[in-house]
């Protein structure tokens, strides 16, 4: 499925419109400084491209065109990398400038057993589904924490889960500076016609 700019759906909505979202407002940022940006990033480890790989082709796996075959929770996956890789990005590009950058993860959180479904994460019944997931407050915390706390301003550019630092957990392909790179560049690309 593509959006309306031709972009493979998930990679569009969540990475090319989150990315330009933060660039049109980065300028406002830095002079509200300290700032922070929080990403949501849960589902960047599910590991779907070998770090073995070529340039390239990671490249390519990051940013499916929209005739894509792959799954709909791959495409998502990948998206959230994306949001991860540019979390790093915008660390290396603003963090000096006052800007924090986070990639966050806030949990399974399900507000009402109404939006449950029969099979939620391979479950079957809702009480399975309560035990694991958080309730609301729970999973706001983290992305509370990073956005309004001024003492984690120094610690940018990294992953947290629960409120702890995780980058223990990360795929090794969130740490490849060149592929964060050639992201972010295209990403640009992909959005210059957008930007005044």
């Amino acid at each position: 499925q593509a959006t309306v700019d031709n972009l493979e759906t998930a990679f569009g909505v969540n990475h090319v419109a989150h990315t330009l979202l933060v660039t049109q407002l980065i300028n406002i940022l830095k002079a509200s400084a300290p700032a922070s940006i929080v990403l949501s990033s849960s589902s960047h480890g599910v590991r779907q491209i070998d770090s073995a790989l070529p340039l390239q082709s990671k490249f390519t796996c990051l940013c499916p065109s929209p005739d894509s075959v792959a799954i709909g929770y791959k495409l998502y996956s990948l998206s959230k990398m994306c949001n991860f890789l540019t979390v790093r990005k915008l660390h290396r590009l603003y963090g000096d400038q006052g800007v924090s950058t986070y990639a966050v993860h806030p949990g399974e959180c399900i507000p009402t057993s109404d939006n449950c479904t029969s099979n939620k994460n391979g479950l079957t019944n809702i009480s399975d589904i309560d035990r694991i997931s958080k309730n609301l407050s729970q999973g706001a915390a983290t992305t509370v924490l990073f956005a309004v706390r001024r003492e984690v301003e120094n610690i940018s550019g990294k992953y947290w889960q629960d409120c702890r630092e995780a980058e223990n957990s990360t795929d090794p392909l969130a740490k490849d500076i060149y592929i964060k790179d050639a992201l972010y560049e295209k990403t640009l690309e992909l959005t210059q016609k957008y930007v005044k």
